[in-house]
């Protein structure tokens, strides 16, 4: 007797990232980048909000300047892609704090740098290929901010986790400082809550902050994290 066998079903092996507003030179270095991780680049030239309804990608990567808003308002309203990973491509991550409203992820300043690419690519790669539950850091760029004592230090986070976050920042922070925290995630009014200074690197100047265990404000984030993920 012979044992049909069932056809599987077709799965996608790649991932899609548009490419959006890029200078030739970048978008080529990108591409490359992208390549390694099997993520297949499409550049978008025109109409990029319109495609953005009607098409499927799983990240973008995009320069931030007046044109990029459209785009972003497009992704973030769509159906299918307002979850996606953004890469946002700018002088200074000073030229970002107005497009934070749109949850970007991961900030590449230029003039861009294969290898500084490409370590954004290796991060957040596991998000871009949809395997949420094995990263539990989640890369965005939220305005922040920390009071220590008299000291108002302003800046911006780099990656969130239901334990803490890191934050690049104007100011000056030494390890084991006790904080209070202003978060403004994308999507939700201002959070406060407590914190510890737990690293610093001083020449990029970012710092690690672990959330203070005792604080139950602490579950906004975690609570916020879980929806972007959409675990339930």
């Amino acid at each position: 007797m012979v044992t049909a066998t069932a056809t599987p079903p077709h799965k996608r092996v790649t991932a899609r990232a548009a490419l959006v507003h890029l200078e030739d030179n970048v978008s080529s270095i990108l591409q490359d980048c992208l390549r390694q991780f099997k993520i297949e680049a499409t550049l978008l030239s025109q109409n990029a909000s319109g495609r953005m309804q009607h098409e499927k990608f799983d990240a973008c990567i995009i320069t931030l300047n007046d044109e990029a808003a459209p785009v972003l308002e497009s992704i973030r309203s769509s159906r299918s892609n307002a979850r996606m990973i953004l890469f946002g491509v700018c002088k200074t991550a000073g030229d970002a704090v107005r497009f934070s409203r749109f949850g970007i992820n991961v900030l590449l300043e230029s003039p861009i740098e294969r290898q500084t690419a490409l370590r954004a690519v290796r991060a957040t790669h596991l998000l871009i290929l949809n395997e949420f539950r094995r990263y539990v850091r989640i890369p965005v760029v939220a305005n922040a901010e920390l009071f220590n004592g008299s000291d108002h230090i302003v800046g911006s986070t780099v990656e969130i986790s239901g334990g803490g976050m890191s934050f690049r920042f104007r100011g000056k922070l030494k390890i084991g400082d006790e904080v209070q925290i202003v978060l403004e995630l994308p999507g939700r009014a201002a959070t406060k809550i407590r914190g510890i200074v737990s690293w610093l690197h001083p020449k990029e100047s970012i710092a690690g902050v672990r959330f203070d265990a005792s604080d139950d404000r602490r579950m906004i984030v975690k609570s916020w994290i879980e929806q972007y993920l959409e675990i339930n």
